[in-house]
């Protein structure tokens, strides 16, 4: 997940700056929302790549719970 989060975040970080748009990027992946409002100002490319990357962190994290629920409850 690591991975994929800095990675979708480049176009963010070329944009914004390094820790703007790592921000914006985790942001979007988490789907907390952390400096959305830079998006106003950028073009529809990163309106739509951080849509993108908000569906790619929901499949990610609901994969990530399911493996860890899993596995927590294939022990008991």
């Amino acid at each position: 997940m690591l991975f994929h989060l800095l990675i979708l975040s480049i176009p963010f970080m070329a944009q914004f700056g390094i820790l703007d748009g790592f921000f914006v990027g985790s942001g979007a992946f988490f789907t907390f929302g952390a400096n959305s409002d830079k998006l106003q100002a950028a073009g529809y490319f990163f309106k739509v790549w951080y849509v993108i990357e908000a569906f790619l962190g929901v499949c990610l994290i609901a994969l990530f719970v399911t493996v860890l629920a899993n596995k927590w409850f294939s022990e008991r």
